[in-house]
This record gives structure tokens, C-alpha cells and sequence, in this order.
């Protein structure tokens, strides 16, 4: 089976537009290399479909199960363009991936380096992957934005088209929350994806898999309840809870996280704090708020809307910044806080962290929304009138652009990204 997708992005060795090699420079400005915050998108709400760009060796099915699974994410909670979706075959020659390479470095090229060796190496390998991977980027008053996204499928041998369908909910799923700017926590991004395939599952034309069954026995991890209730079993669930799912570990960047070496020293798996715990605490903000899945994901109401009610906080350090380092009346804390209705997110942990830790399958089920409701939400297709988008949002009237001592320097690196972007064909 396909591995579980992370939002971890593909690392990128960066050359600085000024001309220097620096692995920790992007638009002249110090960054740290695994998945610095990112604070602003040039992305825009789009109902369109990614672009699908295929290795030679896969089927009409496949690509025809992969739109369908964009398709059902996209008519519940709008998607963002452009968008492109690369679908590798698993133990291809070379040739089979020539007009990946081709298109994934016209898209993703940025500072002089394109990653697309990296995904072919792997799937000659046939190492099976699915994510939300670099796009194309551009500099904007010393912030990297994302100009377009990129999907990614690594098929193995025993891939199928369906389980390729079911997973490009998922990925799709990070096109639209990131298209929102904003550094999201861990448990929010990951659990949110999760949320959405319980969500829409049996709009997928082969499947007859229920909300509540998902969460009983799917999710991508066979169980997302069984796997929260493993979490706050486990000494370090117990004694950590999901404010831990935060940040998760990159590199040798951990914020206010830990290790996943500390996790597994605790008794937890992290991949159970990171999806399943966050996707049970979506469901648990919901019920206790008296919203919808529909309204969190569609409305633009603060205290109603999650996603579209954010407006980014653009204060993070972006070496040493973490989302925990959001102030609780600014970005996605206060979105949060306004449909949790606590005067802090600690205080939103501990009240989740006290039931989750003697929550059984029955009080899980318990605060899910019904069959039936879930069927009336998804029904139709979301119009995007409340929808936003990244370019609602100013990156050079940030802190980081505002009044710094680097002001000089970034408008000097800035129209030398601007040129390097030029002759590289790239908006």
C-alpha cells in the first residue's frame, strides 16, 4: 500500500538570487531549509482541476480515479490554481519519466534547483509516496509564496487506482489549507486532511465507507479512533496531549515539539498524534461549538469558518519560528478561538486532553455528526463565495518587510529574483 502522505516538503538545497550558494537563503532572507514557516500564498480559490502530468506507464484509470478524488475535495471545499499532479509509475526506465522532468522543473525551478531527480530515483525504486511537495515559488518583499502547487503520486507494485483516488482527497485537501497562507500547526493541517477523506469517502464512486465507519476503521491508518485512543494510552500522550502536534520534527528542527525517537520512547506513534488525535479534535471543536463540517470548512463567519476566516500572522523568525508562536488574537489561534470560545489555545488543550484521555469508542461516536447530516452537507458544490484566497493577503506589509534594518537589502534581492524569475519563464 501507498505510504501515508506527510506535509513535509521535499527539501530543497536553495541558491540565493544574488548569486552565492546558501542551503538557508530564500529571497535574500535567512530561512531555515525543512519547512520554514511560509506565511503568505500566491495561490487564488479556484474550482479547476489540477493538471495531471503522467510517467508513461500509467493507466487511463488511474488518472481518471485521481481527478475524481481531486474532483469531491474540490466541490466541498474549493481548491486553488494552478495546481499540477505528477503520477509516477514505480520501476520505469528512464524514459518513462522524460516528460515528468520536463514539466516538474518549467514548474518548480526556483534559485537555480529543480527536485525532479529526486522523485524519479525514487520511483524507480518504487518507493510509494503520495504529498503535497514543492511548487513553484516566487519572492515577495522577502517572503517565498507559492505561485503554484504540485502534487505528488509514487506508485508501487501493488498500487491501485482506487487507493490513489482516496489519497488525492487527502493531498488535495493541503492545496486548499495552504493556499491560505498562514504557518498552521501539524495537527491541524494533517487531522484537517484526514477530517475531510472521513467527510467525503463515500462520494468517491466505488466506495460505500460511512463517516462514522471511517473513523471507526479508515482514515489511512486503519482506525483514526483506535489510533487517538493509542495515543492518550501511551505515558507520553498521557503526559503531553495534542498540543504536542504542533510542530513536527524536520530535520534537526524540532520548535516545540520533540523527536519522533521521544515519542516512541513514550509509547506513542506519531503519526497517531499528527492525523488521527487532530482528526478527532476537528470533529470534537465541531460538536462542542454547535457548527457544521460545512461551516468550518465553507464559511467565512469568524467563530463559524476555520479556514476561511484566516488572516496570516506574518511575525514568525523564519529560521527559528514555530506555529505554537502565534499570538492567540492574531492567524489561526484566532480563528480557532473564536469557534472554541476560550481565552486561550492552552486552555482549549487542556479541556480536549481531558476527555481524550478516558474518551471510549462510544463517546468518540458520540460527537460525530449523523449520516445523514454529512450526506446533506456534501451534497452540493461549494460555490467559493466565501472562500479566500492567498493573494488576499499583503506580504510587504508584514513585520519582515516593514521598517527592517534588511529593508535595503531585500529590495536589492527581491528585483534580482524578480529578473532570475524572468528568464526562467516563471510568473
Amino acid at each position: 500500500a501507498m505510504a501515508r502522505a506527510s506535509t513535509a516538503f521535499i527539501f530543497l538545497a536553495l541558491i540565493a538570487a544574488v548569486g552565492h550558494v546558501d542551503a538557508y537563503t530564500r529571497c535574500g532572507i535567512a530561512n531555515r531549509g525543512c519547512n520554514a514557516p511560509n506565511q503568505f500564498s500566491g495561490m487564488k480559490k479556484s474550482k479547476t482541476l489540477p493538471t495531471i502530468v503522467a510517467s508513461t506507464g500509467i493507466t487511463q484509470d488511474f488518472k481518471d480515479k485521481l481527478d475524481e478524488g481531486h474532483q469531491v475535495l474540490i466541490n466541498f471545499a474549493g481548491g486553488a490554481s494552478k495546481t499540477y499532479a505528477y503520477i509516477l509509475e514505480g520501476g520505469g526506465a528512464d524514459a518513462a519519466y522524460a516528460d515528468f522532468k520536463t514539466k516538474n522543473c518549467e514548474q518548480t525551478t526556483f534559485e537555480g534547483y529543480c527536485g525532479a531527480d529526486n522523485l524519479i530515483t525514487q520511483a524507480k525504486k518504487s518507493e510509494s509516496a503520495a504529498m503535497k511537495g514543492a511548487g513553484g515559488k516566487t519572492c515577495s518583499c522577502g517572503h517565498t509564496l507559492e505561485s503554484s502547487a504540485a502534487l505528488y503520486y509514487v506508485l508501487s507494485s501493488d498500487s491501485t487506482a482506487q487507493y490513489v483516488g482516496e489519497r488525492a482527497v487527502h493531498e488535495m485537501c493541503h492545496v486548499t489549507q495552504l493556499s491560505r497562507g498562514e504557518y498552521f500547526p501539524t495537527w491541524l493541517i494533517e487531522g484537517g486532511a484526514v477530517h475531510t477523506e472521513c467527510l467525503l469517502q463515500k462520494k468517491l464512486t466505488w466506495s460505500t465507507q460511512t463517516y462514522e465507519d471511517c473513523f471507526r476503521y479508515g482514515g489511512g491508518r486503519a482506525g483514526v479512533i483506535k489510533n487517538f485512543r493509542s495515543y492518550y494510552a501511551s505515558t507520553y500522550g498521557s503526559a503531553n496531549g495534542l498540543q504536542k502536534g504542533e510542530s513536527r520534527p524536520c530535520d534537526d528542527f524540532v520548535g516545540d515539539g520533540d523527536t519522533e525517537a521521544t515519542m516512541t520512547a513514550g509509547g506513542a506513534e506519531a503519526g497517531h498524534l499528527f492525523y488521527d488525535t487532530g482528526t478527532v479534535a476537528i470533529a470534537y471543536i465541531i460538536n462542542k461549538a454547535g457548527i457544521t463540517s460545512q461551516q468550518f470548512w465553507q464559511s467565512d463567519v469568524l467563530g463559524k469558518g476555520f479556514w476561511n476566516t484566516i488572516v496570516p500572522f506574518a511575525g514568525h523568525d523564519l529560521v527559528t519560528g514555530y506555529p505554537g508562536q502565534c499570538p492567540e488574537d492574531e492567524g489561526w489561534k484566532r480563528s480557532l478561538l473564536a469557534i472554541t470560545k476560550h481565552a486561550t489555545v492552552a486552555d482549549f488543550y487542556a479541556e480536549f486532553d481531558a476527555w481524550a484521555k478516558t474518551a471510549s469508542v462510544a463517546d468518540v461516536v458520540a460527537i460525530l455528526e449523523t449520516q445523514s447530516a454529512i450526506d446533506t452537507q456534501t451534497a452540493g458544490v461549494f460555490d467559493l463565495s466565501t472562500a479566500t484566497s492567498g493573494t488576499d493577503h499583503e506580504p510587504c506589509a508584514s513585520p519582515l518587510s516593514a521598517g527592517s534594518s534588511l529593508s535595503g537589502v531585500v529590495s536589492a534581492v527581491v528585483a534580482a529574483a524578480t529578473v532570475v524569475l524572468a528568464l526562467t519563464g516563471r510568473a
